[in-house]
């Protein structure tokens, strides 16, 4: 008797088990497109207890209090859109009756837009990064093409191990005689023939010297 008293037990349990775990943040988009339930806007303030809190804290309360609201709306997952955090530290001198009154504030205000989505059958994730991932953080991605050209005249290497660099003189505004303004010409005339060109992503060209520099 006990022991189906206590089977019985579980089955009733389990669903309010499942009902508590929060919809999760997603560091990366679904492969398939959710639909989205809703996406809003908000504002919460906190009052900041002691000196000792540091922002991060709050901004962890912030998220789950964003996983709370998608579960409330039946969400399975939490897109983060956009993340600002401000401090407010105000002191404000009163006078009355009894004197002067000094009164400190002390809060943060966190303001966040996310996507509170439902997900496919599929819940297989891109390797397409979110704006801001599931500690509140962005992440900045940048690409930089390499080119190496092959050098086809041997001539050019041995010249290249023979070339004796200048002496490193670093200033604010000039490093081995290389001033800031300096035109690429002047650069190959007083450091030789480079070792790899780089294109920025701006359309700025880089070039490295790795033999003894």
């Amino acid at each position: 008797m006990k022991s189906s008293l206590f089977l019985i037990g579980c089955v009733v349990c389990s669903p309010v088990l499942a009902a508590n775990e929060l919809p999760p943040i997603l560091d990366y988009y679904p492969e398939c497109a959710p639909q989205v339930i809703n996406n809003p806007s908000d504002k919460v303030v906190y009052d900041i207890d002691s000196e000792s809190e540091k922002t991060g804290g709050y901004l962890q309360l912030a998220l789950v209090e964003l996983q709370r609201k998608a579960q409330s709306v039946g969400a399975d997952a939490v897109i983060i859109e956009r993340i600002n955090i401000g401090n407010i530290d105000r002191s404000i001198n009163l006078e009355n009756d009894t004197g002067k009154i000094n009164s400190s504030v002390k809060k943060i205000h966190v303001l966040t837009t996310v996507q509170n989505i439902k997900l496919c059958d599929d819940k297989r994730l891109t390797t397409t990064p979110t704006p801001y991932n599931s500690k509140g953080l962005s992440i900045s991605r940048t690409e930089t093409v390499v080119m190496l050209p092959m050098l086809s005249d041997t001539n050019l290497l041995k010249q290249a191990e023979k070339f004796n660099a200048p002496q490193a003189i670093v200033t604010i505004n000039s490093a081995y005689g290389i001033k800031l303004g300096d035109s690429s010409s002047q650069l190959f005339n007083l450091m030789g023939p480079h070792s790899v060109q780089l294109l920025l992503d701006n359309g700025s060209m880089a070039y490295s010297y790795g033999r003894n520099l």
